[in-house]
């Protein structure tokens, strides 16, 4: 699978990672279409990524770089690739490649669907590292969203997740982890 950053909006691939975007993603847990627009193209530690496999459009990957951690904001194959173990292949790619702790959100395994999801990021060398992690929202007026957050390093520094929630959520008032 080849990755390929995303810079401009008007790039191949990008219409189609917005749409899987838009799809995946229920809209608390996504931010607005202009907001990620405007990140691709004017934030430097956002970046953006398509996922090809044999040459199509696969998935997305998006993500924060942060000087200690890499905070995974979306990862999304096409419904028709799933259970392929492509999602898989790319998260131990990832984990070879950075040489930095890999953090995400995952609903709680309330139902079938995410505990298989919470189950599969185990499977890759995630740890849940906070089960009372408020993800904030993306929009203002809408309340925060109960999720677990992992991490590959098990004993991931809490204090991180000030930064997360500043650099990616816009929260700058002190808040629960």
């Amino acid at each position: 699978m080849e990755i390929q950053r995303l810079t401009a909006v008007n790039q191949l691939y990008y219409e189609e990672m917005l749409q899987l975007y838009q799809d995946a993603f229920p809209v608390e847990e996504r931010r607005p279409v202009e907001k990620l627009n405007e990140l691709v193209e004017n934030k430097k530690s956002f970046v953006a990524n398509a996922l090809v496999h044999d040459g199509q459009f696969a998935g997305l990957l998006n993500y924060w770089e942060f000087d200690s951690f890499i905070y995974l904001e979306h990862l999304a194959m096409l419904p028709q690739l799933r259970g392929q173990n492509l999602g898989g292949m790319l998260l131990e790619t990832l984990k070879k490649d950075i040489h930095l702790p890999l953090v995400l959100e995952a609903e709680r395994p309330e139902t079938e669907i995410a505990a298989r999801r919470a189950a599969f990021y185990q499977r890759h060398g995630f740890h849940v590292v906070d089960k009372d992690y408020m993800q904030p929202p993306y929009r203002a007026g809408e309340d925060e969203f109960p999720l677990w957050l992992f991490s590959t390093d098990e004993h991931f520094p809490l204090e991180n997740v000030r930064l997360i929630k500043q650099e990616v959520y816009g929260v700058f008032a002190h808040s629960r982890s």
